[in-house]
């Protein structure tokens, strides 16, 4: 029994090394006047070269922002583990992508790399699907600094989710490097008539108060707004034809 019991806790540990965390990597991108055609050429065609297949570098998922400030900007987003991030080193991969893609580029525009990790314990999923959507819902919150009650006001708003049976989707992002603390929810739909309630979907205040007794949802609010700092909300549009799957 114990023999086994060693067997399993050295197995599960092997997994767990195994399988790493996955580091999102973003870009933002604009074209120069007249050449976003192009530009969208040369990012689909990379794609297809080096993103796509057993043979690929690692998955590129790409976006168009459709309102917010970057609206017209097309996302760039890879999924990589930290290993695959050291040993990295395709020159063709990058070279391919200078010549075909940055040249109709406006360079003065380009938001740079920004690195993020997914809080799956900030996150739910009660809609039965993983399917990637048509669109997304971003709605990015920049936190004072030392606001350790976000963590605390994330996980109960999740259990308020998971105890009511809701069938809410919706991912929690952290940003690790290129800027100031800032956390990202993401909203996936597929229609205009569910963009429409959306947020009050995942801030569902009935859900709330019945998990985690009547008043609490203005307590979460009261907290809530005096560590939030700034809001800023983007709707994406995803672009299966520029990226892996």
């Amino acid at each position: 029994l114990i023999l086994s019991v060693l067997i399993a806790l050295v197995s599960n540990s092997i997994f767990a090394q195994d399988k790493e965390e996955l580091i999102y990597g973003s870009q933002v991108w604009f074209a120069k006047q007249g050449l976003n055609e192009k530009m969208m050429k040369g990012m689909e065609e990379k794609t297809k070269k080096f993103n796509r297949g057993e043979d690929a570098t690692y998955p590129m998922y790409t976006f168009r922002y459709r309102s917010g400030p970057y609206t017209g900007g097309i996302q760039r987003v890879s999924a990589r583990t930290a290993s695959n991030l050291d040993s990295y080193n395709n020159r063709e991969e990058r070279q391919y992508f200078r010549k075909y893609v940055v040249p109709y580029a406006d360079m003065d525009r380009m938001v740079r790399t920004k690195h993020w990790a997914k809080q799956e314990d900030h996150s739910y999923n009660g809609s039965g699907s993983d399917e990637r959507l048509k669109f997304r819902l971003v709605v990015s919150y920049k936190v004072k600094p030392g606001s350790y009650q976000w963590d605390g006001l994330r996980k109960k708003l999740v259990e308020a989710h998971e105890k009511s049976g809701s069938t809410a989707r919706f991912a929690s992002y952290q940003l690790l490097s290129g800027g100031v603390t800032t956390f990202s929810l993401t909203m996936p739909f597929n229609s205009w008539e569910e963009y429409t309630s959306l947020e009050s979907t995942v801030f569902n205040e009935d859900a709330y108060n019945s998990v985690h007794g009547a008043g609490s949802w203005e307590k979460f609010l009261d907290i809530f707004t005096s560590i939030v700092k700034e809001r800023e909300v983007h709707l994406k549009e995803y672009l299966p034809e520029l990226s892996s799957d």
